[in-house]
């Protein structure tokens, strides 16, 4: 068979299928299983808005099915309408409270969009359902961390870590909370750390993770590039060790280990600059300080296209 020919042999069967179900919609204005799989059939040839179309007029005439949300779900998502998207969870939502994996994607969605009121109340409502769901609890914390309820995220992200204590994702999420977390609720977090270090010694995170908590500092730390040479949060906190206790060209070492791991790293060309600086290499601090300020203006410029592309989401959350 030619190449041409095998073509025309694999789209005949979806032609076909398709002139069926527009035959059968055109001949029922009430048939919403047809329009589905209509919708479905136009979603697999990426023609998003005539699925979309299709698939909308299905939701009218059985608003209480399910599947046909999910179909628009996806369909949104490839058109990249975050609102629509948000609309059809919430629907998948009040027909099927069971889903947990729509609350999670719901509110993954509006943290996203730094819509995260909504995201704090639909992330609630699934840790109420789902008590022992640790992407739902870690979900929950970080909507509360951008509310500010900054030890209510932590006892979140706490509950998360019980759920889940192998998870690196749910370890991770506490990171920048450690220092605020105070004399309250830093020793749960230490001990949640320990737990963890105990379960997967071979993780360079949780070592490092109890170094910033002021576990150990320095122990903790030669524990985690121990377990990853590579692991360049570690090179770079080693670097802010050092220069806090004044060891210039120890801090030097680490913070150009840090940059060959991960040359894009803002902080370590910010130390680098004042400690050439101080070091009277007028040059390097010159090179290092640059970068930092072009890293900088990226980030932001980043941070600006981010926020066109996923504005905040007007929904209501019940």
């Amino acid at each position: 068979m030619t190449p041409l020919l095998l073509c025309l042999a694999l789209l005949w069967p979806q032609q076909l299928e398709e002139a069926a179900l527009r035959a059968a919609v055109a001949r029922d204005g009430r048939d919403a299983d047809a329009r589905y799989r209509l919708g479905l059939v136009l979603f697999k040839q990426r023609r998003l808005d005539e699925s979309a179309r299709v698939l909308e007029e299905a939701a009218r005439i059985e608003p209480a099915q399910v599947l046909i949300w999910r179909a628009l779900a996806l369909v949104r998502v490839a058109r990249q309408d975050g609102l629509g998207e948000a609309r059809a969870l919430q629907k998948i939502i009040e027909i099927d409270p069971s889903d947990a994996a729509a609350y999670r994607r719901l509110a993954t969605l509006l943290l996203d969009h730094r819509t995260a009121d909504a995201a704090f109340a639909v992330a609630q409502a699934g840790a109420q359902r789902f008590p022992a769901d640790a992407e739902m609890l870690r979900l929950r914390g970080l909507a509360q961390y951008g509310l500010g309820r900054k030890p209510e995220a932590v006892d979140s992200f706490l509950s998360a870590m019980d759920a889940a204590p192998e998870s690196e994702l749910v370890l991770a999420s506490i990171e920048t909370l450690i220092p605020e977390a105070g004399p309250e609720r830093l020793p749960a977090i230490q001990g949640r750390l320990r737990r963890f270090t105990q379960v997967k010694p071979a993780s360079p995170l949780g070592y490092f993770l109890l170094a910033l908590s002021g576990d150990e500092r320095e122990a903790n730390l030669g524990k985690a590039l121990a377990a990853d040479a590579a692991f360049w949060p570690g090179h770079f906190e080693l670097g802010r060790m050092r220069q806090d206790r004044g060891d210039r060209d120890g801090a030097l070492a680490a913070f150009n280990t840090t940059l060959q791991l991960h040359p894009e790293h803002e902080g370590a060309h910010f130390a680098l600059s004042l400690l050439y600086a101080q070091a009277g290499d007028r040059e390097q601090a010159r090179v290092h300080r640059e970068a930092h300020h072009t890293l900088r203006a990226r980030a932001a410029e980043a941070e600006q296209q981010r926020s066109a592309a996923a504005p905040r989401l007007q929904v209501t959350v019940r």
